[in-house]
C-alpha cells in the first residue's frame, strides 16, 4: 500500500489530497485543510474513461462557504499502465474563483498546504522521495515534498 488514509494522528490526511490551511476571500480567512468554515463538494463528473494504456478521471467540485459557492475546482487524474517497477500518475488542477479573488496559502514555517501525499510507512526514515532534478531538502511527517535542494 502506497498511501495512508485517516491516520490516527492526523485524521484529516487522505492518501493523495490537496487543501490549504489559509484561504482568503474578501478579507476573511477560511481553513479548507481541517474544514469547518469552507467545504469542497462534488458537482459533476467531467470524464470517466479506462483503456488498455491508461485511465482518466476528471471531476468538478465546488468550494462552499455555507450554501454559497466561492470556487470551481476541476481536477484531472490520469494513470498509465504499470511498467516493470513504476506507474505514472498525472494530476492537473484548475481553480476558478466565482465572484471574488481567492488567495491560497500554506502554513507558515511548516511546509504544508497544497498537494500532499500521506505515505503508508510507519517509519518516515524508510521512505525517500525523489524528483528528476534532486532529492528533496527535507521531509515532514507526511513526507510532503518541500522542494529540491
Amino acid at each position: 500500500m502506497l498511501t495512508d488514509d485517516f491516520s490516527r494522528d492526523h485524521y484529516h490526511h487522505h492518501g493523495i489530497f490537496w487543501t490549504w490551511p489559509h484561504v482568503g476571500i474578501d478579507g476573511k480567512e477560511y481553513d479548507i485543510w481541517v474544514g469547518g468554515n469552507i467545504k469542497p463538494r462534488f458537482v459533476r463528473w467531467i470524464c470517466r474513461q479506462a483503456g488498455p494504456a491508461a485511465a482518466v478521471l476528471a471531476v468538478e467540485n465546488g468550494w462552499f462557504v455555507g450554501d454559497k459557492k466561492v470556487m470551481i475546482e476541476r481536477v484531472w487524474m490520469r494513470t498509465s499502465k504499470v511498467s516493470e517497477d513504476s506507474r505514472a500518475l498525472d494530476l492537473e488542477f484548475a481553480w476558478i474563483p466565482i465572484d471574488k479573488p481567492v488567495t491560497l496559502r500554506g502554513a507558515e514555517g511548516k511546509s504544508y498546504g497544497g498537494l500532499t501525499m500521506r505515505f503508508a510507512v510507519h517509519n518516515p526514515k524508510d521512505a525517500l522521495i525523489t524528483v528528476p532534478a534532486a532529492v528533496p531538502r527535507k521531509t515532514c511527517r507526511t513526507l510532503g515534498w518541500s522542494g529540491p535542494t
